[in-house]
């Protein structure tokens, strides 16, 4: 059975998928690097105490608390449609 597109077509594919699995991990990562020290407090509090309440976990990492969705409104087609410079 042929493929209905010509290697150059896969080819062209096959790096754009590249492409977004490379910025979707970058993407991902990001946020992991950022707060590393944060979340290495909280995994050790949560290893200390098993579970832990909102303020304990605002205490044990010093972040703020993230605003409640509904408090604030999103696109989710800009997101989507967002690309890193």
């Amino acid at each position: 059975m042929s493929k209905p597109y010509s290697e150059a077509t896969a080819r062209s594919i096959d790096i754009e998928v590249q492409r977004i699995l490379r910025e979707g991990h970058a993407e991902a990562e990001r946020p992991l690097l950022e707060y590393r020290p944060q979340l290495d407090a909280l995994a050790k509090a949560l290893l200390d105490h098993e579970t832990l309440e909102e303020q304990e976990i605002l205490k044990v990492t010093g972040l703020p608390r993230a605003p409640r969705l509904h408090d604030r409104p999103i696109s989710i087609r800009a997101a989507v449609l967002r690309r890193p410079a």
